[in-house]
């Protein structure tokens, strides 16, 4: 009998007080998740039941120059405060400096631990723990095997 191969740890997982979950390979795509879930929505005008309804919404990518800024700013709109964030990292140049990083550009980084990264990166998962301490996000799991649908507080 073949032994099932284990899942490899998935770096950041969270459940929202909604019921959403959230997966992602780094603190900062997890908080742009997040940030999606908060940013105001166009209604839809005169829409049809049964019908596929498409709604575009522009969210900075991490890494972009205002992402901290956009996401600190929703936070002090939703809950009326934000956690304190280092200036440096709220400021555009520091992104611009660091370039667009993609998925795996980030993950390469952190390994290395390349220090304006890992500074970033700890910035985002702070902030998601902000979240978790005032009840937005429920369950926060790091480095973990993938939680299931079902994903309940043990």
């Amino acid at each position: 009998m073949a032994k099932k191969k284990q899942r490899d740890p998935i770096y950041l997982q969270y459940k929202c007080k909604d019921g959403s979950m959230t997966v992602a390979k780094s603190a900062s795509i997890g908080l742009m998740y997040w940030y999606g879930r908060i940013v105001p929505q166009k209604p839809i005008d005169n829409p049809q039941p049964f019908s596929v309804h498409i709604v575009a919404t522009t969210i900075p990518f991490p890494y972009e120059p205002l992402f901290l800024s956009l996401v600190v700013a929703g936070l002090e709109r939703t809950f009326g405060s934000a956690p304190d964030v280092a200036a440096h990292l709220l400021e555009p140049e520091y992104c611009k400096r660091l370039g667009r990083l993609d998925y795996e550009e980030v993950e390469e980084h952190l390994k290395k631990g390349t220090t304006d990264v890992v500074a970033y990166e700890q910035a985002c998962l702070d902030i998601l723990n902000w979240l978790k301490e005032r009840g937005e996000i429920t369950l926060l799991a790091i480095n973990e095997p993938m939680k299931g649908l079902d994903w309940r507080q043990d």
